[in-house]
């Protein structure tokens, strides 16, 4: 019993040895006067910082920086920030400074290289943004580290401007308002048709005087300027149907009003005209 827990600590110690690390992990403030923190050694047991990193207007550039020694440097190398809980991270890649013995690694936290999505996130909901890092090798994953080193709250003041892309989604219905039918002709075209009528009118009258027809002795007396009342009459009903009509009566109720007034029209008209032609 007590070897199996001796050989389970010490395989145990084995595998934290030939795990990843970093060393020497630490944030500065190059446009603050903010003193930097030490983080110190990055592996898979390195906890998160207690209190957030604040990026505001006067200190809105944070560096993260740390070694790795050259014999065990890892393939993979990154920092992901955003919110890991609602998997919106960002992958930023490291600065790289190779020198004898060690490799360091330098990360630029800015509003520059933070995706807007993420500092309207953190402003509007007040939530900070986790920043993790990524140690891996691509044959040995068992060695890998993701750790949660330290959160940034973001407090820049001025609204964050984000737009949210595009869905494919329901877009709002498109309602498309045709124009109305006029219901009145042109004016300008209303003038010509006047003034053609006018024309025509006051042409026949003098055609109608130089060829004798309109004659006011020729005008018919007795009862038989009843007929005479009732043509013009029939004429005016006409013109009162089809003004009806242009004014939105539907083409059956004009039908009808007409063929009732042409029964009576046909008739004393015909008489009136008859009468009429023999007197010119």
């Amino acid at each position: 019993m007590r070897l199996a827990n001796v050989l389970g600590v010490m395989s145990t110690l084995v595998c934290n040895c030939m795990a990843l690390s970093a060393r020497d992990a630490h944030l500065t403030f190059p446009n603050s006067n903010k003193r930097g923190i030490m983080i110190g050694k990055v592996d898979s047991n390195t906890g998160e910082m207690e209190k957030p990193v604040v990026i505001d207007n006067s200190s809105s550039e944070i560096d993260f920086s740390f070694a790795v020694t050259s014999r065990d440097r890892p393939s993979q190398v990154s920092l992901l920030l955003g919110f890991p809980e609602r998997d919106l991270e960002v992958v930023m890649e490291p600065k790289v400074t190779e020198n004898a013995e060690l490799v360091t690694y330098r990360f630029k936290i800015d509003q520059s290289t933070v995706p807007s999505a993420l500092l309207y996130f953190a402003q509007t909901e007040e939530q900070p943004l986790t920043a993790s890092v990524i140690l891996a090798e691509l044959e040995n994953h068992k060695n890998n580290v993701l750790a949660s080193l330290f959160k940034i709250q973001v407090d820049l003041g001025d609204a964050v401007e984000y737009t949210k892309p595009a869905r494919f989604e329901a877009k709002p219905e498109i309602i498309h308002e045709f124009n109305p039918e006029p219901k009145t002709a042109p004016w300008k075209l209303v003038q010509i048709f006047i003034l053609l009528i006018a024309v025509v009118t006051f042409g026949l009258v003098i055609a109608w005087m130089s060829c004798g027809a309109l004659n006011f002795n020729a005008v018919p007396t007795n009862f038989k300027v009843v007929y005479l009342l009732f043509f013009i009459l029939s004429i005016i009903g006409f013109e009162y149907i089809f003004v009806r009509y242009y004014a939105g009566t539907s083409i059956f109720d004009t039908l009808f009003a007409a063929l009732y007034l042409s029964i009576p029209s046909l008739w004393l008209g015909t008489k009136f005209l008859r009468n009429f032609g023999e007197t010119i």
